[in-house]
């Protein structure tokens, strides 16, 4: 199945962060780690909502390393 770049790229950056962070395996919250770090008009919802790239790095470090 094709995928578009820009998706391409998110799994990209969150199997990445899997890496840096030590995690077991790529989970959702990688991926939206990913896309707090973005730019989507979406995003600054959420951030308004008080979801932040740094709780969510915070959650992910919380889980068991490798």
């Amino acid at each position: 199945m094709a995928i578009s770049p820009a998706l391409g790229e998110t799994l990209a950056a969150a199997s990445d962060l899997k890496e840096k962070l030590q995690s077991k395996e790529v989970t959702p919250l990688h991926l939206l780690a990913v896309l707090l770090a973005g730019s989507h008009k979406w995003v600054q919802a959420l951030r308004d909502a008080g979801i932040t790239e740094e709780d969510v790095l915070d959650v992910i470090g919380k889980e068991d390393p490798l």
